[in-house]
């Protein structure tokens, strides 16, 4: 029987999402929701199902079991609510997780109760580049690893890819600490949300490990990441469509092979799988939020001018970013 697939946000990203769901087969789209009138009727006539302003309305007519919200990222949790009270059985959320501590913490909160599949598309972790680049990191290639070098645009929307890449590069333990710095002054924005035009943050991880990101000025251009070895490095690009992975040890210059799948694809056809056959995700909201503890800690540890000790109290914390972009 075809997976019931409903689409909430029906923007560009919203129908990236809906193709790329065609590649898990047997998919049959039964609902597209946004308050935007017209939007989701254009998602309607390219891939079928039925539009409506109101995601309520459509989660209760249509039941879909596996739900795409392409919104942004300050309005996640009442939609991710909703689809655990209508009987969703997994729901794939664009990234970052939100815009203040408390709602991913929240959204979190969702999950745990209902236990609803939640992921979010930090859709790397599902690239063949990545999983070889883990499985050399565990092999000894490059002896033991001595910290992780990462480096994107900013802090918090391409930062929440490489604070979970590090996290899975390591192996998904809990930080301990956070010690960071970022430019506050003459910010921009993306999702509406204001970022960092220059970040470093340092993370030390629960299992001795550290890593390093670097963002906007305060590195080279694209994103990526080094791993420091004893006996050598990884380098892991972003992207790359061809030899992502560079390996420097006692052999030289190498780039080893790897499965070459890359896109928002991966991702969503990687959850569509879990949900069918009852697995854990990748992108679950359980590795998802500790990239997110780690970008507030870093703009709390900028604005606070000390390092911040973790885990984040899971209540209090409802500043906005903007706040932490208040320069005195």
């Amino acid at each position: 029987m075809a997976t019931k697939v409903a689409v909430i946000g029906c923007g560009r990203r919203g129908a990236g999402f809906a193709r790329a769901c065609k590649g898990a087969g047997d998919i049959e789209y039964v609902g597209f929701a946004d308050p935007v009138e017209g939007a989701a009727a254009k998602m309607q006539e390219e891939f079928g199902g039925t539009a409506f302003t109101d995601t309520a309305e459509m989660l209760a007519k249509t039941k879909p079991e596996f739900v795409c919200l392409v919104t942004r990222p300050n309005v996640r949790v009442e939609p991710i609510t909703q689809c655990a009270e209508a009987g969703v059985k997994a729901v794939l959320s664009e990234k970052p997780m939100s815009h203040t501590w408390a709602a991913a913490v929240a959204q979190r909160a969702v999950a745990e109760k209902t236990g609803m599949l939640t992921s979010y598309c930090h859709q790397r972790r599902t690239f063949g580049s990545a999983e070889t680049t883990k499985k050399l990191m565990a092999s000894g290639a490059i002896g033991d690893v001595q910290r992780l070098e990462a480096y994107c645009s900013n802090l918090y929307d391409w930062g929440t890819h490489w604070f979970d890449m590090c996290e899975f590069l390591v192996g998904d333990v809990d930080a301990e600490w956070v010690l960071a710095q970022a430019d506050r002054k003459g910010v921009r924005t993306v999702f509406d949300q204001p970022v960092d035009r220059a970040g470093v943050s340092v993370v030390r991880y629960s299992n001795g490990h550290t890593a390093v990101l670097m963002t906007g000025d305060a590195t080279i251009k694209g994103a990526g990441v080094r791993v420091v070895g004893s006996e050598g490095e990884l380098r892991l690009q972003s992207d790359a469509k061809e030899n992502a992975v560079t390996m420097i040890n006692k052999d030289g210059v190498t780039h080893p092979e790897y499965e070459n799948r890359r896109g928002i694809e991966c991702a969503v056809q990687h959850c569509l799988a879990c949900m069918r056959e009852g697995r854990p995700s990748l992108l679950d909201s359980q590795n998802a939020i500790r990239a997110t503890e780690q970008i507030y800690a870093s703009y709390w540890s900028s604005q606070r001018g000390e390092r911040v000790p973790l885990p984040l109290a899971r209540e209090g914390l409802e500043l906005p970013l903007s706040e932490f972009f208040t320069v005195a």
